[in-house]
């Protein structure tokens, strides 16, 4: 499944959290904070998956270095899925 987050909505953190748990269907204890996130993305969501940040630039002017701290998140959980060797794997990309 392909899923897109809109990076023309995601001016802060809060609001990535919001985007990513509503487009992932995340569960409804999810913390919003990036622990959270790795938790719900290596556990609770079901592969394969392609989470499509579209205008990524955006949300990187807004966000600063916390858009760093996510986007390193997000390729942690694609190279543990490769690296398990997982036919079904999480893949991330921004456009």
């Amino acid at each position: 499944m392909e899923v897109h987050i809109d990076g023309s909505r995601i001016l802060d953190e809060a609001a990535f959290h919001r985007e990513i748990a509503s487009a992932l269907a995340f569960p409804a204890h999810y913390g919003a904070n990036l622990n959270a996130l790795w938790d719900t993305l290596t556990t609770d969501i079901a592969r394969p998956i392609r989470l499509v940040w579209i205008d990524a630039n955006i949300s990187k002017l807004a966000l600063g270095n916390r858009f760093n701290s996510i986007v390193e998140l997000l390729q942690q959980v694609q190279k543990q899925d490769i690296d398990w060797g997982l036919d079904e794997r999480f893949e991330f990309m921004m456009t």
